[in-house]
């Protein structure tokens, strides 16, 4: 055998071998750089929920809103919180939306505790109308029953804002 053919297989080999350790690492990284993509496109839907539960209890609570847990650094990353004052994020809100985040927290309600609510929060008092109609518009979400004679609304089983 020559001494160039030789010397052509072992560089080959020496190349081979390190070719094969440089995929298996590249394997690895590829595999982290999956588990990071996953994980980056859960928490950026993570933080679009978060925004929109967060505009939506600035538009609640107006002046009751924890704003002293906010950092500024945080508030800069909150649309409503460094732009819009309270007064223009409750116009955005829908009443089915107010109806859903107050059945998160109190199981079920009438209409005339769900006035209540809206009264503490100082908001207008929806007509019966316009509640049985929030209601009736968005049966994906709420359940109509009677106990005790009542009309009562609930968020239907498993349903979570």
């Amino acid at each position: 055998m020559s001494e160039i053919a030789n010397h052509a297989i072992c560089e080959i080999y020496d190349r081979t071998v390190h070719e094969i350790r440089d995929f298996e690492k590249n394997r690895k990284e590829l595999e982290n750089l999956q588990e990071s993509y996953f994980r980056y496109t859960d928490c950026a839907r993570r933080d679009v929920m978060l925004r929109e539960r967060l505009r939506r209890s600035y538009g609640l609570l107006g002046v009751h809103f924890p704003s002293e847990f906010v950092s500024p650094e945080t508030a800069s990353k909150l649309s409503p919180l460094n732009k819009q004052n309270t007064d223009e994020v409750r116009k955005d809100l829908r009443l089915w939306q107010i109806l859903e985040d107050f059945l998160t927290v109190v199981g079920e309600t009438t209409y005339s505790g769900f006035c209540s609510f809206m009264y503490m929060l100082k908001f207008d008092e929806p007509s019966s109308q316009a509640f049985s109609s929030a209601v009736k518009t968005h049966l994906d979400l709420f359940d109509e029953g009677t106990r005790d004679g009542e009309k009562r609304i609930a968020l239907k089983y498993g349903h979570q804002l």
